[in-house]
């Protein structure tokens, strides 16, 4: 998976533009032998994510989609790493001014293995290789800089649409996307799915969407990364 940064202009939009397809990893992992395929194939997933202070937070799902590990293996991985001094598990409370009530996994990659930990504005800085991890962060972050924007997102989402419906068309955008080898992360998509439905103005969902892309790839040189970008 190819992940966004952000551009001083579309940071303004609240949209992503460039796409990551580079890791940054620490070079003391070749040669060493306790790590296993699996290890290599998450520490280079995390590298996907990571600011220069090393610190990310890509989803377990995104984990799962980039590496074709289980949840289980995952987990195995990222322990392994921590327990090699590869990584660092960053809990929510090292951060004061958190904006998102969700104490999720942050992770920061070791270069060295005797980094201190990160300051509070190296962690926000991590933001633009981590767009839209946490929906509730990502709108109270638009709302400061885009609040019409912010506004409509957070009424669609309350749309009353079922889930097997929002499921559909996260799969849809997941198969659209496939004509370009990418992929997106399923539940951010099944979160933007209210959003993009209510772009339709009755039009065909597959039809538009396919549309849609082909004029963002065309424009933009690189595919979306998140549905709300064809909303």
């Amino acid at each position: 998976m190819i992940k966004p940064m952000k551009t001083h202009d579309e940071k303004n939009q609240g949209r992503p533009l460039d796409q990551r397809s580079w890791s940054v990893m620490p070079g003391r992992w070749i040669g060493d032998k306790r790590l296993s395929h699996n290890d290599i194939k998450v520490l280079a997933t995390l590298g996907l994510h990571t600011n220069g202070a090393g610190v990310c937070w890509p989803t377990q799902l995104t984990m799962q989609n980039i590496t074709g590990l289980g949840e289980r293996a995952v987990g195995a991985a990222i322990e392994r790493l921590e327990r090699h001094g590869y990584i660092r598990r960053l809990k929510g409370e090292y951060w004061p001014g958190q904006k998102s009530k969700w104490l999720t996994n942050r992770y920061q990659v070791l270069w060295r293995g005797d980094e201190p930990i990160p300051a509070w504005e190296q962690v926000k800085d991590a933001r633009a290789m981590n767009l839209g991890f946490d929906p509730e962060d990502d709108i109270a972050e638009l709302a400061e800089i885009a609040p019409k924007h912010a506004e409509k997102i957070a009424e669609q989402r309350n749309a009353g649409h079922n889930d097997r419906e929002l499921e559909g068309v996260a799969a849809m955008f997941n198969r659209a996307l496939g004509k370009y080898g990418a992929f997106a992360d399923l539940s951010l998509a099944v979160s933007d799915a209210p959003l993009f439905l209510a772009s339709l103005a009755g039009a065909d969902a597959w039809s538009e969407m396919v549309k849609r892309m082909q004029e963002y790839v065309l424009k933009r040189g690189s595919v979306p990364a998140r549905l709300s970008q064809l909303a």
